[in-house]
């Protein structure tokens, strides 16, 4: 184990029974070398190691990025009813690694614990192992031998294969790179075939490229299903195991199956916030929108100031028929990652009320970010102005028949259709989209463009091939 020197301050964290919640702020590194990320990757694991401790909710990483930016994380952490918080500070000596923490109760500003930890630059999980054994502690949150050795416990004897695995998490949910993501979390289950959380890590990764614009979904979500069977196999005992195989699950229309997951999950872990996120989701795509609120409501609890959950939420109030307070959510997790579909999703909510000119804004704005030249925004806004929304839509579809358009799946061929009154092709593009198992073929029950078309029979036979009933 590592070696430290430790000072505990306060000795409980709260008496209230209301579950405790933890922000883990990134690590700062001094004389961090460019392109090194060793804080960013070991402040990941830490609060990924704290999440599972029973009895402490621990608040995503975006949220707490949002708190360190702000400069007054502290007070902000208050305001959002975040009871404490862990900050940290790493140091290279020669081939050891020393890290500073301090963790602050939120509600009396005082200091309730600091350490500092050390351990081998190429064991970085010694660190994750202590700093997993002595915040709880010093939060007052008892653990049995059994919780202890559970959280204690490596993932993997391998420090190659569990270095490639920090890498692949850190490129896939920081930096939305799947191509190094799926690289790394290979070369990490190569290293340890019984690794089981890079097998789900794997999964994930494929469905993220399945997910994004592309030609090969249905094989991206082949790759997906086997990493994630393979991660079933080993530990179907963790949470994000059963995460990765309900999104899998889902993608292959077994609604009961992918359910069942989910639940598991949260059995698992109840404040995991991927699985009340996706789980929300799954909820509105089978339109069961009051039982997806308390998981998007917890998911924002768990991760407040997430451009994901944030927009999220904005989808539950949409689907309550509150179309300001969508948009206003949807406006607020565009200020802080600019995504492209958030920008689509302003402008229709802005052009069911009425409001053309910021509807143009935002549609302008999500084509701008799927790589459209200024021609091709210019041409749709001529459109827009010689024959309103219909010449508009037609226009967006003449021009995504280009060779240098770029690539749209099939079901958002289908939303334009729908846009359009095309009824005929709505049905075909969907019908391919079904068939590709494209992610978008999920939301077809709940999505308010195919509201014309719900009683045609065509429509029913669609659902029908996703295991829906009409």
């Amino acid at each position: 184990m590592v070696a430290a020197i430790a000072w505990v301050l306060a000795p409980r964290f709260y008496s209230s029974p209301v579950l405790p919640l933890l922000a883990v702020l990134p690590f700062d590194e001094e004389r961090a070398a460019v392109g090194d990320d060793l804080a960013a990757r070991l402040t990941e694991e830490i609060r990924s190691g704290l999440a599972r401790v029973p009895g402490l909710g621990v608040i995503g990483r975006a949220s707490s990025e949002a708190l360190k930016k702000s400069g007054h994380a502290i007070a902000l952490a208050r305001s959002n009813q975040i009871g404490a918080v862990l900050e940290g500070r790493l140091r290279r000596q020669g081939d050891k690694v020393r890290l500073s923490l301090e963790l602050s109760n939120t509600a009396s500003g005082r200091m309730l614990w600091t350490e500092s930890l050390e351990s081998p630059v190429a064991d970085p999980f010694a660190l994750q192992i202590d700093v997993v054994e002595r915040v709880p502690a010093a939060l007052g949150i008892p653990l049995t031998e059994t919780q202890r050795l559970r959280l204690v416990t490596r993932p993997t004897s391998s420090l190659e294969a569990y270095r490639a695995y920090l890498e692949g998490r850190h490129a896939h949910w920081v930096r939305a790179d799947f191509k190094t993501a799926v690289e790394q979390l290979r070369m990490a289950v190569e290293l340890d075939p019984g690794f089981a959380p890079a097998w789900a890590e794997l999964a994930n990764a494929y469905g993220g490229f399945a997910e994004a614009p592309n030609e090969s979904a249905k094989e991206f979500l082949q790759l997906a299903k086997a990493a994630g069977q393979k991660s079933l196999e080993l530990a179907p005992n963790l949470a994000e195991v059963q995460v990765a195989s309900a999104s899998i699950k889902e993608s292959e229309y077994d609604w009961p199956g992918a359910e069942a997951a989910y639940r598991r999950a949260l059995e698992i872990d109840p404040n995991h916030i991927r699985a009340h996120h996706w789980y929300g989701f799954f909820l509105q795509r089978l339109a069961r929108s009051a039982e997806a609120r308390p998981h998007r409501e917890r998911a924002l609890e768990l991760d407040p100031f997430s451009p994901g959950n944030i927009a999220h939420l904005g989808n539950q109030l949409l689907s309550e028929g509150r179309l300001a307070e969508a948009l206003e959510k949807y406006r607020e997790s565009d200020k802080q990652v600019p995504h492209w579909s958030v920008p689509f999703s302003i402008g229709e909510v802005s052009r069911a009320l009425g409001r053309d000119a910021e509807a143009l804004d935002a549609y302008e704005e999500h084509y701008r970010l799927l790589g459209e030249p200024r021609a091709t925004l210019d041409e749709l806004r001529a459109a827009h102005a010689t024959g309103g929304w219909p010449a508009y839509w037609r226009t967006r579809l003449k021009q995504i028949e280009r060779p240098t358009s770029p690539y749209v799946q099939w079901h958002f061929r289908g939303h334009l259709h729908a846009l359009a009154g095309n009824a005929d092709e709505v049905f075909a593009c969907m019908a391919r989209s079904i068939e590709d198992h494209e992610f978008g073929a999920m939301n077809l029950r709940a999505d308010d463009a195919y509201k014309p078309y719900r009683s045609d029979p065509r429509f029913k036979e669609l659902l029908r091939r996703m295991n829906l009933e009409p």
